[in-house]
């Protein structure tokens, strides 16, 4: 009884904090009717080696289901009658802790367009997530394995968008 709760408990945080994202942002349209954020993310100077925008979608999506994998693995491998292990205890601290910079970079980078503040929400990010990766090695290696891609793309993520950053200072 008392996993299934914590699967429910691991989503709605995820959620909350994916809602706050886009209440943050607002749901804005141009004059054309495109939705703001995508005509913004158009107008960003990002560096050549950016992939396609289509391809944020996809990777945060695939991300969502391997994130909320290894907090299950951490939440499973780690309870006890009594409660988490306080290794998984740990870990699960760190998942939740990252639930703030990677709600937090959409705002900051289309809502308010304060590019640097993104950049180094996204290194925060990245920073969390590898503590995640780190505590969870300690209670599932799978689960560890799962946090992998996420740390890899927040770090890619950040480089990105240091970069874009720098080419809309020099414009």
């Amino acid at each position: 009884m008392k996993k299934p709760l914590a699967a429910l408990g691991l989503l709605g945080v995820y959620l909350v904090g994916q809602g706050a994202s886009v209440a943050l942002t607002g749901r804005r349209t141009d004059r054309d009717g495109t939705e703001a954020s995508r005509s913004e993310f158009a107008r960003l100077p990002t560096p050549d080696w950016a992939p396609p925008a289509p391809i944020y979608g996809i990777v945060w999506s695939g991300l969502a289901v391997t994130s909320s994998a290894a907090a299950w693995r951490v939440v499973s491998k780690g309870s006890t009658p009594d409660g988490l292990t306080p290794q998984a205890q740990r870990a699960m601290a760190w998942w939740v802790a990252a639930t703030l910079p990677r709600s937090a970079y959409t705002p900051l980078a289309f809502g308010e367009r304060k590019l640097w503040a993104a950049t180094a929400d996204a290194g925060l990010l990245a920073a969390t997530w590898a503590g995640f990766a780190l505590a969870a090695s300690r209670v599932d290696r799978k689960a560890a394995a799962l946090a992998l891609p996420e740390l890899a793309w927040t770090s890619f993520a950040t480089v990105l968008s240091a970069a874009t950053a720098r080419n809309e200072q020099r414009s």
